[in-house]
Order: C-alpha cells, then sequence, then structure tokens
C-alpha cells in the first residue's frame, strides 16, 4: 500500500478521533471546576498532538505535509457531519445507564442495610434505655427502702427542704 494514502487514511481517522475526544471532553467537563479545565485542556491538546506524531512516525517516518493536516481537518468536518449525532445519542444512553445503575445501588445500599441497622439501634437504645429506666426505679426503691429503715430519709427530706428555704432566701435578697 502506498505510504501517502495511509498517511491520509491515518490522518483521516485521526481527525475523527479529535471530535470524538473533544465531544467527550466537553461532555465529562461540564460541571468542572475552572481551574481543572485549563489543566485538562492543553493536556488533551498534547495528549492528541503525540498520539498523532506517533502514529505519523509508525506510518511515514514522521513527515508532516500539508495535505496530512489537511485531512486531520476534513476527518473533523466527517466526524461533525456524520458521527457526532450518534456518539452524542450513545453518550446520552451511557450516561443514563450510569446514573440509574448509581441510583440502584444506593437504593439497595439504603434499603439493605441503613435502614435495618437504624431499626436495630433503634431496638437497641431503646432497650438500654427501658432496662436503664427500671435499674433506676429498682435502685431508687432499694434506697427509699434503706432510708426508711434506719431513719435517714427523715433526714435527707429535712435538708433537703432546709436547702430550699436557704436557696429561695438568697435569690430574693440579691433583687
Amino acid at each position: 500500500m502506498d505510504v501517502q494514502l495511509l498517511s491520509v487514511g491515518v490522518s483521516l481517522l485521526m481527525g475523527v478521533l479529535i471530535g470524538t475526544s473533544i465531544n467527550l471532553y466537553s461532555r465529562f467537563f461540564r460541571y468542572a471546576p475552572r481551574m481543572l479545565l485549563y489543566v485538562a485542556a492543553p493536556l488533551l491538546g498534547i495528549a492528541l498532538a503525540a498520539w498523532y506524531f506517533y502514529l505519523l512516525y509508525q506510518v511515514n517516518y514522521g513527515e508532516v505535509r500539508i495535505y496530512l493536516l489537511l485531512a486531520i481537518v476534513v476527518g473533523y468536518l466527517l466526524y461533525l457531519r456524520l458521527f457526532a449525532k450518534t456518539v452524542t445519542k450513545i453518550l446520552d444512553l451511557v450516561e443514563k445507564l450510569v446514573i440509574r445503575t448509581c441510583m440502584l445501588v444506593y437504593s439497595l445500599f439504603y434499603y439493605i442495610i441503613v435502614i435495618p441497622t437504624k431499626a436495630i439501634l433503634k431496638v437497641m437504645v431503646s432497650s438500654v434505655m427501658i432496662i436503664g429506666t427500671y435499674t433506676w426505679r429498682i435502685f431508687t426503691a432499694i434506697l427509699t427502702l434503706i432510708f426508711k429503715l434506719t431513719g435517714l430519709l427523715y433526714v435527707a427530706t429535712k435538708t433537703q427542704h432546709a436547702y430550699r428555704h436557704i436557696k429561695h432566701k438568697w435569690l430574693r435578697r440579691r433583687d
């Protein structure tokens, strides 16, 4: 096969690849911060240029001619005219598929892991609260019984009344 014809074919395909890359770039970096765009756009250009010159080096030892550059432009225009709508539809379909898959995974995680865990934690907290409440009631009942049997309940009650009386007097004096 003629080397020049092969070089033109590579350049045409490279134009189509550049068009596809620009379409993908604009879709993926649609909501990216501006600083990321300042870094990503030149890197894309450098990567595409390096790939093109590597292919040219493999095909015709790296000779760049004006008709090869025109072939890139024609390949890009062919992409825009023939493939852009199809590629955009495919990308839309893939994007919807990825979003729905992520939503499905999130929903499964939420309904299989999060909701049962919350229910188990509620049961555990309720159990601890119930056990704590009854333990406290039993403890206070035992203490009350001990105080009643020893006569300390009368002293504790009188001390509490005296404390409230003194506190009330001090608060009135400050006014």
